[in-house]
């Protein structure tokens, strides 16, 4: 494993100390993620996501490192893999399970692998020099990121992908309950990530509020569109998109009329069984309407359940995830209901898809209420479905829907300006993380 690392970080490039940094061209990133593994995002076709980790080019070279990728990936293994994701970026993967131990010791199984993975990273990266570490969430990513770059004396950056508090009321579920069981524990991580972070990403109010509410500081919260993690299929005008009908085919989606789409995790905190509950009621309504539930997770079985019991079995598909490319010629045929969702919304609003969103999380600062959606009380599926039936009875309010929806979502992305944005928080924190490295 030490020959393999040494030999993909070499033909990555010689890194330098943050110290000796001269040069943009110099900036290295440690990229910590638990949301994907190397092979979901080519199974999704999302590759772009992870080239967006570059800012830019602000970070020449990546390495994308994933503390447990055994867990999504659904595979047990004991040793770190590495891989070349591109040129200039690589993937390092670790796993829960370092050691053949018995299930009753998973979790110093778990602590043993955790350790020797920071042991070697540590080592390789002061041999090569990293400029910061990246976190995709205050939680388990936060914690390990959080002490990686305190080993490594470089700043770290936070991103907030979801209001974490609302979360827990709404559900009472945990961010990373596997790790985490106890919610003092989380609200106790979160602080100890916030209030250290050099640099917050924010990209709603919702979230920033988060940030501070656990001890972010002012001058570190950037608010940045997380656009720039799309696709770049979901950018293509709506009208310019291939018809979906071989795509369709392919997940076994019936073709209709109209289009119901619910897209997410398929687990509690999502509450996808509330557009179950509002597709039934156009269903009911509407004979030419069809719904589909693209995702996957622990609640994927009981919702197939649910359909059957409601009798709309035949009328909702269920195609597990959909890559990129597919979804993207899929959306602009969907009305698109969103008890919650992530980065979907903003690519069902640039495929002209009129969305009907929960008053939840930063849903409603990002879809204005009767002009490019509508936004229904949290936990209100029948309001859900009402508004639904409503865009679809009446097709001037949908064209006008889908327009402004595509042009505010171009507005939120505009990956220009908030490149510029990015690139000028980042050379503020690097600018406060050098006075303050002087004054120490």
């Amino acid at each position: 494993m030490e020959r393999r690392l040494s030999g993909a970080l070499r033909s990555a490039g010689r890194l330098t100390l943050p110290e000796q940094q001269e040069s943009p061209a110099r900036r290295r990133l440690i990229y910590v993620d638990m949301a994907y593994s190397l092979r979901i995002v080519r199974d999704r076709h999302h590759e772009d996501f992870w080239h967006a980790r570059h800012s830019g080019g602000y970070f020449p070279i990546v390495w994308g490192v994933h503390p447990i990728a055994d867990v999504p990936d659904r595979e047990l293994r004991r040793r770190t893999r590495v891989a070349k994701f591109s040129t200039n970026q690589l993937v390092i993967e670790g796993t829960s399970q370092s050691l053949p131990l018995p299930r009753w010791l998973l979790p110093l199984n778990f602590l043993v692998s955790q350790v020797r993975l920071m042991a070697w990273l540590v080592k390789h990266a002061k041999r090569r020099g990293v400029s910061a570490v990246f976190v995709n969430d205050p939680l388990y990513s936060g914690l390990f990121g959080l002490i990686l770059a305190r080993l490594l004396s470089v700043p770290l950056i936070a991103f907030v992908p979801a209001q974490f508090d609302e979360l827990y009321e709404a559900t009472g579920a945990l961010g990373n309950p596997a790790i985490f069981r106890t919610r003092k524990v989380e609200q106790a991580v979160m602080r100890s990530v916030f209030s250290r972070a050099d640099m917050v990403f924010a990209a709603a109010e919702s979230v920033a509020q988060l940030a501070s509410k656990y001890g972010a500081r002012p001058e570190a919260i950037a608010r940045l569109s997380h656009g720039k993690y799309l696709a770049r299929c979901h950018f293509v005008d709506p009208s310019a998109r291939t018809p979906p009908r071989a795509v369709l085919s392919k997940f076994g989606i019936p073709e209709a009329s109209n289009y119901l789409i619910c897209v997410g995790r398929q687990t509690a905190v999502k509450h996808p069984k509330d557009a179950l509950g509002a597709m039934k009621l156009v269903i009911d309504a509407r004979a030419d309407v069809v719904g589909i539930m693209a995702g996957d997770g622990d609640l994927s079985a009981s919702l197939k359940e649910d359909a059957r019991m409601l009798g709309i079995e035949s009328k909702v598909a269920f195609p597990g995830l959909i890559d990129q490319a597919s979804l993207a010629l899929i959306l602009p045929h969907c009305v698109t209901l969103s008890p919650l969702t992530g980065m979907a919304l903003i690519e069902a609003s640039l495929a002209g898809s009129p969305v009907v969103a929960y008053d939840r999380d930063w849903q409603a600062e990002f879809v204005k209420d009767g002009r490019s959606g509508f936004v229904v009380p949290f936990g209100d599926w029948r309001a859900m479905g009402e508004k639904a039936l409503e865009i679809l009875k009446n097709p001037a309010l949908r064209r006008r829907f889908s327009s402004a929806a595509r042009r505010q979502a171009l507005e939120f992305v505009d990956l220009e300006g908030n490149r510029a944005l990015e690139h000028a928080a980042l050379d503020s924190m690097f600018d406060r993380w050098m006075r303050k490295a002087v004054r120490r």
